[in-house]
């Protein structure tokens, strides 16, 4: 007895693919959201780490908030002073802001404590790129050292913060390509820039930015409530 096997006609194969080709249409979506949300919980992750670095600060700082920049002649800013409790050992000749370039320290572009998993912005003038801003002003007084007319290296004691569930430490803001590691420039946010925010488009959140509290918590802040969350009352 002989048995022929039976092949796939082409219509047969044709709606194999299409089935196959629909089957992908409705799971993409879903595999790209699953991306976007698991980028957007380690950028969480990220801003909770520099919560914990920025609290052993305070510890070793008599309870002082790292200030904004060292001294008017130092590009050691607020970032740099964080690198010693992130496991990043740095002279402060190597924490010089000029120095810190994707050349000198190409570690960085694969393992930055201060870059977002998603932040994909190529960085102007070989540098690193940060993707985080730090809360330098308020009005009864400063997070820290904010650039209007106050002693350099300033900042202010945790127990000067009223509802630190409500004061913001560090919120990502990288939308463009000057926000680099140890740089000066764009490393801060203060009231007078919280209304002129560009949307938030790394997670592509738009009016919502991931954002680090006092308290150590970190969740989405809506851009509305920037400007009251760079604030502190004293208790």
């Amino acid at each position: 007895m002989y048995f022929t096997r039976k092949s796939f006609t082409l219509i047969e194969l044709l709606v194999v693919i299409a089935i196959i080709g629909i089957l992908g249409s409705l799971l993409l979506p879903s595999l790209s959201n699953a991306r976007k949300k698991a980028l957007l919980a380690s950028c969480k992750s990220q801003i909770k780490q520099l919560n914990y670095a920025l609290y052993n600060y305070t510890d070793d700082n008599d309870q002082y908030f790292v200030p904004q920049r060292k001294h008017s002649s130092s590009l050691i800013i607020w970032d740099d002073q964080l690198f010693d409790y992130l496991s990043v050992s740095l002279t402060d000749s190597q924490k010089d802001g000029v120095k810190l370039t994707r050349t000198n320290y190409p570690q960085f572009t694969k393992k930055n404590p201060f870059k977002c998993p998603a932040d994909d912005i190529v960085r102007n003038g070989d540098r690193n790129p940060r993707s985080y801003v730090y809360n330098t002003a308020n009005t009864s007084g400063r997070f820290a050292f904010s650039g209007l007319g106050t002693t350099w290296g300033e900042s202010i004691k945790m127990s000067s913060l009223g509802k630190s569930s409500e004061v913001l430490t560090f919120m990502q803001n990288d939308d463009h390509a000057e926000k680099s590691l140890g740089a000066n420039g764009d490393s801060h946010m203060g009231t007078q820039w919280a209304t002129t925010l560009e949307p938030e488009n790394t997670h592509e959140l738009y009016t919502r930015y991931n954002t680090g509290f006092a308290d150590g918590s970190v969740r989405l802040l809506h851009e509305a409530n920037v400007y009251n969350a760079l604030l502190h009352e004293p208790n």
